[in-house]
């Protein structure tokens, strides 16, 4: 592990930290392209030898998010998981432009570790219009579950576990505190944002968050206790409302005093609703709707995944 790498921080903000690095000489292509390289390690959920996805999700979109003209927040990525990634090993970024417009543009992102590409993306970056001549969504999760969720703070719920499966928790293993979120708040930490300077961080926080026992969900749903293997082939998440719908902090709110940075400031708490459609041929589905505290949907998530419940027979990925 490089000497500049620590204990994965608990700040979302530093997990996601980057360094530009130059452009080589012979860079490939006709579009301009920028290179980053990250921190930061990812997360090995259940102390495995393999990070958590979601990291290079999430840093492959804030890596692009550096690379546009402020106003640009993100409001699509699709990422396709092409190896599984070690925690111990800098990702590097190769961010192309291929498209500065006006209202959109777009970036393709590929993720290295030794010089492999481990992970591929295209984030799509929209400005906000501050209109909305149409708007329709469906029954908001706080109406539709109000006698569970009604009554009760988050902080009354317990913590999702690191590996949120059944033999996980009986066992009683606790694991590491999962970095960055905690599937209650982000520590975003830093001054006062202004003009919304922050919102690309939070849109892939809330990347971040939707990958974190996403896929756990699908054998429970199936009664299933045991798998061979698991793992994401792609994800998407769609944002469908932009600017003060995005943050995770109320600077204005009156703080309820146990932030970690001890600014007083009042977390909000947002709530993803998934579940499991479709599955078959060792693969399955899962998808989720993400709610703001004010009951918006705020983004959609759909993830292609694979699910092998018995052994196969010489069978690679």
């Amino acid at each position: 592990m490089p000497d500049r790498y620590i204990e994965s921080p608990s700040s979302f903000a530093e997990l996601m930290s980057l360094r530009r690095l130059p452009n080589p000489l012979n860079n490939p292509g006709p579009e301009q392209t920028s290179h980053f390289e990250s921190l930061a390690p990812p997360y090995p959920p259940g102390e495995g030898t393999r990070a958590f996805g979601g990291h290079v999700y999430a840093q492959s979109a804030y890596a692009a998010s550096q690379t546009v003209d402020k106003g640009f927040v993100i409001h699509n990525t699709t990422g396709t998981f092409i190896l599984g990634a070690l925690p111990d090993t800098p990702y590097t970024y190769s961010v192309r432009h291929l498209r500065d417009g006006k209202m959109y543009c777009t970036r393709a992102v590929d993720a290295r570790q030794s010089n492999t590409i481990i992970f591929s993306s295209l984030v799509s970056f929209k400005r906000d219009e501050n209109q909305s001549p149409f708007s329709h969504q469906p029954r908001p999760v706080q109406q539709r579950y109000a006698e569970i969720l009604g009554g009760t703070r988050p902080e009354d719920w317990p913590v999702s576990p690191s590996v949120d499966a059944d033999w996980w928790v009986e066992m009683g293993v606790e694991g590491r505190e999962f970095p960055g979120v905690d599937v209650r708040k982000v520590g975003m930490g830093g001054e006062r944002e202004e003009d919304g300077e922050f919102d690309n961080l939070y849109a892939c926080a809330h990347m971040y968050a939707c990958d974190r026992n996403s896929l756990l969900l699908i054998p429970r749903a199936l009664g299933e206790r045991h798998w061979t293997s698991m793992a994401s082939l792609t994800l998407t998440v769609v944002f469908h409302c932009l600017g003060e719908a995005l943050r995770m902090v109320d600077w204005d709110g009156d703080g309820d005093g146990d932030d970690k940075e001890g600014q007083g400031l009042k977390k909000k708490w947002f709530v993803q609703e998934g579940w499991t459609p479709r599955s078959a041929e060792n693969r399955a589905v899962h998808e989720s709707w993400l709610w703001t505290p004010g009951g918006e949907l705020l983004a959609t998530s759909y993830q292609d995944s694979q699910l092998r419940l018995t052994r196969g027979t010489g069978e690679k990925l």
